[in-house]
C-alpha cells in the first residue's frame, strides 16, 4: 500500500515550501494525486524517485561545471587545479552513487 502524504508532509520531507510543491505541480515537474475535496498526496515512493532524478541531475550538471573550472585553471597554471580535480572526483563519486553504478 502506498504512503500518502499530504503538501505539509511532503514539503518537509524533500526541504521545500509548499509553493515550490505547488509550481511543480503547474509545471509537471511533480505530480501529486488529488482528493475529491481537490487536496494534493504525495506518494513517498515518487518523491524518493524524483529527489533521485534531481540530485543526479544537479550532481551531473555540478560536475560538468566543475570539469571546465579545472580545464581553465589547468591552462593557466593555477593552483585551484588541484583543489578543483578533488572536489571533481568527489561529485563524480557522489553522482556514479546516486545512479547505482557503485556502492
Amino acid at each position: 500500500m502506498a504512503e500518502l502524504l499530504n503538501i505539509t508532509q511532503a514539503a518537509n520531507y524533500l526541504n521545500v515550501s509548499q509553493d515550490t510543491l505547488r509550481k511543480w505541480d503547474k509545471l509537471g515537474k511533480l505530480k501529486p494525486l488529488k482528493t475529491a475535496g481537490g487536496h494534493r498526496r504525495y506518494d513517498v515512493s515518487d518523491l524518493d524517485e524524483f529527489i533521485g532524478k534531481k540530485s543526479s541531475n544537479s550532481y551531473g550538471n555540478l560536475y560538468e561545471h566543475l570539469c571546465s573550472a579545472q580545464l581553465i585553471a589547468d591552462e593557466l597554471k593555477d593552483d585551484v587545479a588541484d583543489e578543483i580535480m578533488k572536489i571533481r572526483q568527489l561529485v563524480g563519486e557522489k553522482l556514479l552513487r546516486k545512479q547505482g553504478f557503485v556502492k
